[in-house]
């Protein structure tokens, strides 16, 4: 039982960080297009 539980725990984590990073990664890509278009 506390192993399903571990496993759990991480998948969730693992969710989190992709979708953190999922989340810069879109910040970024807006960023550059709006320095393009104030060039």
């Amino acid at each position: 039982m506390r192993k399903y539980l571990q496993v759990i725990g991480a998948s969730i984590a693992f969710v989190g960080v992709a979708l953190c990073i999922d989340h810069m990664h879109d910040g970024v890509i807006t960023r550059i297009e709006m320095i393009k278009s104030l060039k």
